[in-house]
């Protein structure tokens, strides 16, 4: 015989977990079919696209073109790069839909330097950005990160993209240590990105690319990424990392409070110093110009938020996403000026001194 006293506790649990179930679900819901489309939703990026549509017809050419014409020996620490962080949000706030094609605009837009978040989310590799305190993407959806590199291999080099033939810079910040799911990241950059991938002498970071001339690195993307790329697949693809000596990954504060900004401007004649957003949710931008002043080459902006920042931002790369850094902030080798001859009257060899009254040889202390 069923006790009576517990039927009704039951019932109430259980009309509670199935209202609580129905309320997930019409979360979950609300957040797939509210999502607006991508035009819709990335319009913001569109605005910045449209600004790129005021350089004059006279210097479109240029900015398609190299950045300083080849053959040329300027490096690639030389420039200032136009970057992007976060670039598959399309607004100032985390707390967003993301999109694939956001990727693309941001290309579009002139950035030829990308920095993405990537995560294991349910063993699939997935551009977002975390709330470190819950461990969850901010985002109410997810883009994966074949999708961001389709989007980079469709657009990075196309005829219509400004500085198409220059460089394509794309960083990787991997949230993992699972040496199964970075070589599957691996699989994600050969099927997509292939034909674009340095040749081998550029791979396992054989080379500085910091000092590698730029007109080496024409129609190629340089990957990018930290100590999480080694002993799996992806170390091989990687081209630089900002855990080696000549390169860092610092974020905005970082910079804008460095304690030696001297030493830090030196580091950046002859390395690279990527600058990304603070963490959190708010992708408000900072003025890039501090970063600028001490030589940081690469500063990443979120294209998507249309704020001051951004516009002075976008006036500095008008006319083209590489820019020549002032010559104050460039690496200039010591020279001297080569030295006289030597005047044979003044030497250190042995003297013969003779006179009526004394001979003798006068030889330098030993």
């Amino acid at each position: 015989m069923v006790d009576t006293r517990y039927i009704l506790p039951i019932a109430l649990v259980s009309v509670f977990i199935v209202g609580l179930v129905f309320v997930v679900i019409g979360v979950r819901w609300h957040h797939l079919t509210g999502r607006p489309s991508d035009a819709a939703g990335t319009k913001n990026i569109d605005t910045v696209i449209d600004a790129m549509g005021v350089i004059p017809e006279s210097k479109r050419e240029t900015f398609a073109n190299a950045p300083v014409g080849c053959p040329s020996d300027r490096v690639m620490c030389d420039y200032m790069v136009a970057a992007s962080a976060n670039s598959i949000y399309a607004n100032k706030d985390a707390d967003d839909y993301t999109y694939a094609s956001a990727v693309g605009k941001v290309i579009k837009a002139g950035a030829r330097v990308m920095d993405l978040n990537i995560y294991d989310v349910e063993g699939v590799p997935t551009a977002g950005l975390t709330d470190s305190s819950y461990k969850r993407l901010y985002s109410y959806n997810g883009v994966k990160l074949e999708e961001c590199c389709i989007e980079i291999a469709n657009t990075a080099f196309a005829d219509d993209t400004p500085g198409n033939q220059n460089p394509f810079i794309l960083s990787l910040k991997f949230h993992s240590t699972d040496n199964a799911f970075m070589t599957k990241c691996a699989d994600v950059l050969k099927k997509t990105l292939s034909r674009f991938l340095l040749d081998v002498p550029y791979t396992y970071q054989k080379k500085n690319i910091a000092t590698e001339p730029v007109c080496n690195l024409l129609g190629k993307i340089i990957v990018v990424s930290g100590k999480n790329t080694k002993g799996n697949g992806m170390d091989e693809l990687v081209n630089m990392s900002w855990d080696s000596s000549y390169m860092r990954r610092l974020t905005y504060k970082q910079v804008a409070e460095t304690y030696d900004h001297e030493e830090l401007t030196e580091f950046n004649r002859q390395g690279i110093t990527l600058v990304i957003p603070d963490e959190g949710k708010d992708l408000a931008n900072k003025k890039a110009e501090i970063c600028f002043g001490f030589g940081c080459q690469w500063v990443a902006m979120n294209y998507g938020s249309l704020d001051d920042s951004l516009d002075e931002y976008i006036g500095t790369f008008l006319e083209g996403s590489f820019v020549l850094k002032d010559e104050t902030l460039r690496y200039n080798p010591t020279t001297y000026e080569a030295p006289k001859e030597q005047n044979p009257a003044v030497s250190f060899q042995p003297k013969q001194i003779t006179s009526p009254m004394y001979d003798f040889t006068i030889k330098s202390a030993t």
